[in-house]
């Protein structure tokens, strides 16, 4: 949604990255993870 699209933005602008994964049967198996990461300096 719209959301998704304003985080990437945001994550594109200060050169970071943004993975969504499945979750696993360990971690409950429902849903999906969203990991952002950011650099220290720009």
């Amino acid at each position: 949604g719209l959301g998704l699209a304003i985080v990437k933005r945001i994550i594109d602008e200060h050169h970071g990255t943004i993975r969504i994964e499945n979750r696993t049967e360990r971690e409950g198996g429902r849903g999906a993870a969203v990991r952002i990461s950011l650099p220290l300096a720009a």
